[in-house]
């Protein structure tokens, strides 16, 4: 009797200790990996997410910036980390594509990294260089359509989310340009501000939004669902006619599979806590952006669904690198 007492004593003080320890997560640092270069939209996300979640979790949250090859280097370092979710990737739309950018790198991004939770989305725009001669979007459309082929379209890159937009916009609006890749978003609009090509679509950033009101960029609509507060005056798609094309770039946390539901959940309460607070809803829409902020089984849909979305348009538009 004394030793079944004592098992089960032991066993309530394990499960005790257990529950203890698993409340505690964090109880060290925790890095987020950010695959681009300090000062872009990512990364300042990410350190206006830190600074929050290392006051609620009372640990240090570390920014780390891994560029290089899309976002592949940065995937890279994430998957070959713990499996305890000390280590997260910042990821964005860019992430659904990687197989297609890199199919060399063997990364099945379905498969080797589960979504934790949305923060931000980004709305996208249309535009173009100043010298197009189009007063508004239909006629923008029309003067691309009189000449197919002539005009071009600027992106980051093959088989990026930039073309992939682009050319959902081409195929819904009736019309064809030539695409000219770029290493990276920011070269695409050098060459839009130079002239050296004539479409561009992107998000609209407080950089992008100062390039339209000195009047080195036009604007015709958004892709976004609703009106940009910062752009009041550009039409939606759906407004133009154009129901369902709808376009933005997110950016959301994931962890490497294999780290627990649990701590995926505490993971998701801290930060969706963190983006709550409206020091960080203020810091974030300063930048045009749209708090998200889901639950983990949201995220994980919508990442599924975009996923399936760009691959297969890529894969219609015969841009899947063997």
């Amino acid at each position: 009797m004394k030793q079944l007492a004592a098992a089960t004593l032991a066993v309530i003080v394990l499960c005790i200790g257990l529950t203890a320890r698993a409340a505690k997560f964090p109880e060290r640092p925790v890095t987020i990996v950010v695959p681009t270069t300090p000062g872009g939209i990512a990364d300042t996300t990410a350190r206006i997410l830190s600074e929050k979640l290392t006051a609620i979790w009372d640990v240090p949250v570390i920014v780390e910036n891994r560029p290089g090859v899309g976002t592949l280097l940065g995937a890279q370092h994430v998957l070959k980390q713990d499996r305890e979710g000390y280590t997260l990737l910042l990821g964005f739309t860019e992430l659904t594509t990687l197989p297609l950018l890199q199919p060399q790198s063997g990364i099945d991004v379905l498969r080797e990294f589960q979504p934790v939770v949305g923060l931000i989305s980004m709305p996208v725009i249309l535009l173009t260089r100043p010298g197009i001669q189009a007063s508004d979007h239909q006629s923008l459309v029309k003067l691309m359509q009189s000449s197919p082929g002539k005009y071009t379209y600027g992106s980051n890159g093959h088989a990026s989310i930039g073309q992939l937009h682009t050319e959902m916009y081409a195929q819904s609006v009736g019309v064809k340009m030539l695409h000219v890749p770029y290493r990276g978003a920011s070269e695409s609009i050098t060459a839009l501000v130079g002239g050296e090509v004539d479409v561009v679509l992107t998000v609209a950033s407080p950089n992008i939004v100062r390039y339209i009101e000195a009047g080195r960029l036009k604007v015709y609509a958004t892709l976004a669902e609703n009106r940009i507060p910062k752009l009041p005056d550009v039409p939606t798609m759906a407004e133009l006619g154009y129901p369902g094309l709808n376009a933005s770039v997110w950016y959301g946390l994931l962890a490497p599979a294999g780290v627990p539901s649990g701590i995926i959940n505490e993971i998701n309460e801290g930060v969706r806590a963190a983006l709550d607070r409206p020091e960080t809803k203020h810091k974030l829409t300063a930048m045009g952006a749209k708090v998200t902020a889901d639950s983990v089984a949201s995220f994980q849909l919508f990442f599924k669904k975009e996923h399936d979305q760009w691959n297969a348009l890529a894969a219609d538009l015969d841009l899947v690198r063997n």
